[in-house]
């Protein structure tokens, strides 16, 4: 459960932490986007979540260098999940990432940072869990 701390500082219960990712994308990896997919929707599906907290934002990358990837995605994933459904959270954003630009997996990077409690701010309140 978790909780928010508003700026009043009256605790309110929210919804479940879900991830957010954050993606690098090649413009090869954009343009084979296949057409009309959404990939927090496969992600979800994927990872046995409801897609509806989840977040995926596309930044187009206009130069990398040294070993290259099509797709660089940071996850950001609250410290309250179980290990084992984290790693399907992991791999389910690579897998949906992989099918959405229809690329294979080894072209998909997922770093993941775990976000402890007190460390979001949302609609202005201290989001803990």
């Amino acid at each position: 459960v978790l909780r928010r701390i508003g700026r009043n500082q009256n605790l309110k219960t929210t919804s479940p932490a879900m991830p957010i990712a954050h993606c690098f994308v090649s413009p090869t990896a954009l343009n084979s986007a296949v057409h009309g997919s959404d990939p927090t929707q496969i992600w979800a599906q994927l990872a046995d979540e409801e897609a509806d907290e989840m977040t995926i934002t596309l930044i187009k990358r206009e130069q990398q260098y040294g070993k290259p990837y099509h797709v660089m995605a940071e996850l950001f994933l609250p410290s309250l999940w179980k290990p084992e459904k984290a790693t399907a959270l992991k791999i389910g954003l690579a897998n949906a990432l992989a099918t959405h630009f229809g690329m294979p997996n080894k072209e998909i990077l997922v770093i993941t940072h775990t976000v402890d409690s007190g460390q979001v701010i949302e609609d202005g309140d201290v989001v803990e869990w």
